[in-house]
């Protein structure tokens, strides 16, 4: 998943591929930007 954020793939087809939420990519991003 933070290849593809870094990549700059959107958050909507992040969450397709994966079969998930937007929601949890969105974390995943938020976790991203703390460290």
């Amino acid at each position: 998943v933070t290849e593809r954020l870094n990549a700059g793939i959107s958050i909507s087809a992040i969450a397709r591929e994966f079969n998930t939420t937007r929601q949890t990519i969105l974390r995943v991003k938020a976790g991203l930007l703390q460290e």
